[in-house]
């Protein structure tokens, strides 16, 4: 493992906190690279970030004869080697060479989440449930639906966020109520359980910190789905129905024309009808899979994680909630704007 201390000489590392510094050497290990070893290749994707702890490297390129040799301790070896996509050098160990990688998206997410932490921490400086502590943010992040958000709304959002502390046992959400609030767990675990209509109660899942909870409800416009009791002692944080819509579920939802859907299809995207199989029966489109909202978790195994999908509705209110929820998911969703009436008017 690396100290710390260590990794505050390399850029951007030096700009984390002491806490995040240290979460993050905890998960890097040091390589031991021999003389003459090609550490990255010219023209390969910038998946990871190259870091120069001991010995020296050449840096090669095909499009020179040039070449530049860089030596450890001397300030351009404390910025990643190589860094561009495609990577614009060959980097070759001109003697035994030390050095760490990190994934980009790892440090990404580190230098994110140092930022929102920070701002959360300064804002709300007398308060425990945000004081120097972003590893529920970490855990968070690491959904796809924040991946997708601009990096400026994630401070917003975390800013917005209310904490409520529960007890073991105590029910945080009951099944049947209206919904007003999404939560993120920060700290204890919970179970997800769900009354069937021969009153047996079955359990679903259980959370735990960096879970999401709460969406369905406010997506759809209906009553709790599921009661979520605590298994333990913990504490949540929660988002007021009008936030998740400004902040959230509106900046994840992409639109799209009726030109732009048919240009999309024709690059190969899936065209995905989110209506109730009386509606599709009644009137589809050509091509169309239909997979209404209230079976898509069911069903997430007949998409293509690797293709876009255009979803299509009676007016696009069910497509945004079905778009939310595959964005949640890692999928590619748009939104055809006004739905099957834009596409009957070709508008």
């Amino acid at each position: 493992m690396l100290e710390p201390e260590l990794l505050k000489n390399y850029v951007p590392l030096h700009n984390l906190s002491e806490s995040n510094l240290a979460r993050l050497a905890r998960r890097l290990t040091i390589e031991d690279v021999a003389k003459g070893t090609v550490i990255c290749h010219e023209g390969e994707p910038d998946s990871e970030s190259i870091y120069l702890l001991e010995g020296g490297v050449e840096l090669r390129s095909h499009t020179t004869s040039m070449t530049r040799v860089l030596q450890a301790g001397t300030p351009d070896a404390y910025f990643a080697l190589a860094p561009g996509r495609p990577r614009p050098y060959t980097v070759v160990a001109t003697m035994p060479v030390r050095l760490f990688r990190i994934d980009n998206a790892a440090l990404d997410r580190a230098v994110l989440l140092d930022e929102v932490s920070t701002t959360i921490s300064r804002v709300h400086d007398s308060g425990v449930e945000f004081a120097g502590d972003s590893e529920w943010l970490e855990e968070m992040t690491r959904s796809p639906a924040f991946q997708a958000l601009p990096r400026e709304r994630i401070a917003l959002l975390m800013l917005r966020f209310e904490p409520m502390r529960f007890r073991a046992g105590e029910v945080v959400i009951r099944q049947g109520d209206p919904g007003s609030h999404y939560y993120v767990v920060k700290e204890g675990r919970l179970a997800v359980s769900r009354k069937e209509a021969d009153g047996k109660v079955k359990l679903v899942t259980e959370l735990k910190r960096g879970s999401v909870f709460g969406e369905d409800a406010l997506l759809m416009n209906e009553p709790r789905n599921a009661s979520i009791v605590a298994l333990s002692d913990g504490l949540v944080m929660r988002l007021a129905r009008d936030e998740f819509e400004e902040l959230l579920k509106k900046p994840l939802l992409h639109y799209v024309s009726v030109a732009e859907a048919q240009a999309m299809l024709r690059d190969g995207a899936g065209l995905l009808d989110v209506r109730a199989p009386e509606a599709f029966r009644r009137g589809s489109f050509k091509g169309s899979l239909n997979l209404p909202i209230t079976e898509l978790r069911a069903r997430l195994r007949e998409l293509d994680r690797e293709r876009p999908y255009v979803l299509i509705c009676d007016n696009g209110r069910q497509s945004e909630v079905a778009a939310f929820l595959l964005t949640q998911r890692g999928f590619r969703a748009a939104v055809l704007r006004d739905g099957m009436r834009a596409l009957a008017s070709g508008t």
